[in-house]
C-alpha cells in the first residue's frame, strides 16, 4: 500500500527524496517493478553501498550517504577518569527477530562464546562486564541477559545487567565503558557518537558499511562466522588502541553528520526554489 501511494505521488508530480534508505530487491517481479519506476524518479540517498549498486543494475542512480542516527545528540566527552573500567556488551538473540538468522545457533554465541571469551579477558585485564540492554519494556531479553550474566560469573568475571529504561541511560551506559561489542545495530552508532571503540558483530551490511566509514572495520565480525578467539582478539585490539580510536572517531563523527544531513539540506534546497513557496512576515506581536 505504501508503495501504492508513492506511485500515485509520482504520477502527480510530487518530488520523492529517499533519506539514506537501505534499498534492495524484493521476491516479487510486481513490486520491484513499481518500485523501480518511482525511484528512477526520485531523488535517492542510500546508505549501504549494496544498496547504491544494486539501484545502478536497476538504471537508478544514488547518492551514497550514512545513516541519520548520526543526528543525533553527541554525548558529553568522557574524560579519561570518567571511563569506567568495562567492558559493555550489546547482546541480541538474532533468531528471534532477523529473517536472516532464523536457524541461527544463538545458544553457542551468546551462552558460550561470548560469557568465554569476555570473561577471558576481563579477568585478564581486572576489567568487568556491563551487559546493556537493547530493549526493555514489552520486548525485553531479560531471560537471555539473566542467562548471560550467570554464565559470565560462573567463569569468575565480575558482571553486572545495567538499569536501562530510557534511551539516555543507554548513551550513558556505552559512552562510559572503555570498549563496547554490541549486535545491535544503534550499540555501534551510540558508541562512535560517544568516542568509544566498538567490536561490532554484524547481522547485515548496514553495520559493515558503519564500521568501515567510523574507521573500525578492523574490529567488525560477520555474526554468522565468528570463530574461536576472534571476539578475544578484536576487544583486546580495541583495548590496545583504545585512545587512538577515540580521537579519530570525535573527528570523523563530526563529518559523518554533515553526510547525514544531505537530504534534508536538498530537500529544504528544493522547496526554497519552488516558486509556489512563500515566506511570510509578520510583526512580533503577532
Amino acid at each position: 500500500m505504501y508503495l501504492l501511494v508513492l506511485v500515485i505521488l509520482v504520477r502527480s508530480r510530487v518530488p520523492l527524496i529517499f533519506c539514506q534508505n537501505t534499498i534492495a530487491s524484493s521476491d516479487s517481479w510486481i513490486f520491484d517493478r513499481l518500485a523501480r519506476y518511482v525511484l528512477r524518479r526520485s531523488t535517492v540517498f542510500v546508505r549501504e553501498a549494496a544498496s547504491q549498486q544494486w539501484l545502478a543494475t536497476q538504471g537508478v542512480s544514488a547518492a551514497l550517504g550514512v545513516d541519520t542516527a548520526f543526528l543525533l545528540a553527541h554525548p558529553e566527552p568522557r574524560h579519561m577518569d570518567i571511563v569506567r573500567n568495562v567492558i559493555a556488551v550489546v547482546p541480541t538473540s538474532l533468531s528471534d527477530w532477523h529473517r536472516d538468522f532464523r536457524s541461527f545457533d544463538d545458544r553457542r554465541l551468546l551462552l558460550e562464546q561470548l560469557p568465554r571469551e569476555l570473561s577471558r579477558i576481563a579477568n585478564e585485564h581486572r576489567m568487568e562486564v556491563m551487559i546493556v540492554p537493547h530493549l526493555y519494556g514489552v520486548d525485553s531479553e531479560r531471560l537471555l541477559l539473566d542467562q548471560m550474566c550467570r554464565g559470565l560469573a560462573s567463569l569468575g568475571c565480575p558482571v553486572t545487567i545495567a538499569p536501562v529504561t530510557s534511551y539516555q541511560q543507554f548513551v550513558d551506559a556505552l559512552s562510559a565503558a572503555t570498549v563496547v561489542v554490541s549486535m545491535r545495530y544503534h550499540g555501534l552508532i551510540v558508541a562512535a557518537l560517544g568516542g568509544t571503540p566498538c567490536v561490532s558483530i554484524c547481522y547485515e551490511n548496514k553495520m559493515v558499511d558503519a564500521s568501515r566509514y567510523l574507521a573500525m572495520e578492523r574490529l567488525a565480525l560477520p555474526a554468522n562466522d565468528i570463530r574461536d578467539g576472534d571476539i578475544y582478539d578484536r576487544v583486546s585490539a580495541a583495548l590496545v588502541d583504545r585512545q587512538g580510536i577515540s580521537s579519530r572517531l570525535d573527528s570523523r563523527t563530526q563529518a559523518l553528520r554533515k553526510i547525514a544531513m544531505a537530504p534534508i539540506l536538498d530537500s529544504l534546497s528544493r522547496l526554497l526554489r519552488n516558486p509556489r513557496f512563500e515566506v511570510s512576515h509578520r510583526p512580533p506581536d503577532e
